[in-house]
């Protein structure tokens, strides 16, 4: 997955695909359902999901990656916070070392200075010191799986998954028009 040409396509496709989340939540279209209404923060998992789906859709396969952070900060119980994030791969992180990070919702920890982070929207590229931060095990990875193999969460996200595919048309006509090119 060396192709600079491929890495353009994906980081091209990533960035619409999340334009087609936020037009959909800033229209309300998510105002009912649990994860999206405020992405996007508290839904990677199900965001990078959906991105694996339209990928894979596209012919590219992704590895779901979760990984976890032991935060600095100590409540009132004397525990500390974990918090976990979610994003793509191009390959097994496990296995191999040149593969690419595709990550819609980093941003979300923007404001927390315990990561000391200034995320893109959309990132693609390679291990960063934010996605460092979090550890992860094989059991946190595995290829990214249609979303009708999820079992109950499926029903809910072939939904919001058809939503946002409608909706990427239209992105990608405004995107062309404010004079944006995809490199495609």
């Amino acid at each position: 997955m060396n192709d600079i040409k491929t890495v353009k396509e994906i980081k091209n496709m990533a960035v619409l695909f999340r334009k087609a989340i936020e037009k959909l939540r800033d229209e309300g279209v998510f105002n009912d359902d649990f994860s999206f209404h405020h992405f996007p923060c508290g839904c990677c998992g199900d965001a990078s999901d959906l991105l694996g789906q339209f990928l894979l859709d596209q012919g590219i396969e992704t590895w779901y990656v979760c990984g976890t952070y032991i935060e600095n900060f100590v409540d009132v119980c004397g525990e500390s916070n974990l918090q976990s994030h979610a994003w793509l791969t191009t390959d097994n992180p496990d296995t191999r070392e040149d593969f690419f990070i595709i990550d819609i919702t980093g941003d979300q920890f923007n404001k927390n200075l315990e990561y000391n982070c200034r995320n893109e929207p959309v990132y693609v590229g390679r291990m960063d010191s934010f996605h460092k931060l979090f550890e992860t095990e094989s059991g946190d990875m595995h290829p990214s799986a249609p979303l009708y193999t999820l079992g109950m969460a499926a029903p809910r996200l072939i939904e919001k998954y058809n939503q946002i595919i409608k909706e990427l048309e239209n992105v990608y006509v405004d995107y062309q028009t404010q004079g944006h090119s995809l490199d495609l």
